[in-house]
């Protein structure tokens, strides 16, 4: 919401700017499948058709080459060879994009689950010291740290925050 700032120090708000985070980038990823095996399929078929291509000039050069249609369809072979090469390139070059657009998807999301798996163990360190010093309460009191003086649980918001701004930054082209 316009004008809303999170709480950056507030667990439950960051887990589920994270969970929603990572959610959207698996959705974004699951989004390029349909691409991804288009330019995969793709692809195979062109290099199928160039190894026939391939196949088939060199029988036609190992032919008779006196016969003038001999010559006209080594010409044309290669020509048809040629063709299909740029094709199966074309392709070939795309499947690479979408596989890259894939990989940077996952990366991120990568990042933003390491980011949340931080997150909670800061939050179980925080706990536990915050049990230890409600069990304190019943007998002498133990020396506690504020959890924003604790660096695990500074270095996960950090990370936390690194993440999520690395998700709204995203431009998957």
């Amino acid at each position: 919401m316009p004008g809303h700032r999170p709480d950056v120090n507030n667990y439950t708000e960051t887990r589920q700017r994270l969970d929603s985070a990572i959610k959207s980038i698996a959705h974004s990823a699951d989004s390029l499948w349909p691409a991804l095996e288009i330019a995969l399929k793709t692809s195979q078929h062109y290099r199928e058709i160039v190894s026939g291509y391939q196949d088939s000039v060199h029988k036609l050069l190992a032919a008779n080459t006196s016969d003038p249609r001999v010559s006209g369809l080594i010409e044309t072979g290669k020509t048809m060879l040629a063709t299909a090469e740029r094709n199966r390139d074309h392709w070939k070059m795309q499947l690479r994009h979408e596989q890259g657009r894939r990989n940077k998807l996952d990366a991120v999301r990568n990042e933003l689950v390491q980011a949340r798996n931080r997150l909670d163990v800061a939050q179980k360190l925080i706990e536990g010291q915050a049990h230890l010093a409600s069990l304190a309460a019943l007998g002498e009191p133990l020396p506690t740290v504020p959890s924003q003086e604790l660096p695990e649980f500074r270095e996960a918001l950090q990370l936390a925050r690194e993440a999520e701004a690395l998700a709204e930054l995203k431009e998957w082209r």
